[in-house]
């Protein structure tokens, strides 16, 4: 990890165990945020983000491909371009309370079976599950829908 303005951000996690729990604090400080390609070489099936986590910056997911579930906190905000692309494992994902998706946040996720979004999520960029097999039972679902949807 490296510290940022006084917070913590993830730069590198190559953890193996199943089930990977990023904890709230590392040296005393709060992690704040996952940074680009941190877990590329995570071979976790399962990631739980505490609720410090603010920001999932650009690929920080890029290809974790044993990656199938992520569930993010309420607190994430922000979801950078291309944050899980190619996490060919990937079938679920919930963005918490993710106010805005970056563009081809999903490329390369064939996989992906169930996204769930909440009502705060009502910035997003085009072209979010380009190479991605839109299975004919694939749900993408709102907590609660927003008034207007740009999806």
């Amino acid at each position: 990890y490296a510290v940022v303005n006084g917070e913590a951000v993830i730069m590198l996690c190559a953890a193996e165990d199943k089930v990977l729990t990023v904890p709230e604090k590392l040296g005393g400080l709060n992690v704040t945020a996952i940074y680009p390609a941190a877990f590329q070489s995570c071979k976790s099936e399962e990631i739980i983000l505490p609720e410090t986590v603010k920001l999932i910056r650009e690929m920080a997911f890029y290809k974790c491909e044993n990656l199938k579930k992520i569930v993010l906190p309420q607190s994430v905000q922000v979801i950078g371009n291309y944050s899980f692309d190619s996490c060919t494992a990937l079938e679920e994902f919930n963005a918490g309370g993710a106010k805005a998706i970056g563009g081809h946040a999903f490329d390369s996720c064939p996989n992906l079976k169930k996204v769930t979004l909440s009502g705060n999520c009502t910035d997003f960029e085009p072209n979010l599950f380009v190479h991605c097999r839109m299975f004919p039972d694939m749900c993408i679902c709102w907590n609660q829908f927003p008034a207007t949807s740009h999806f």
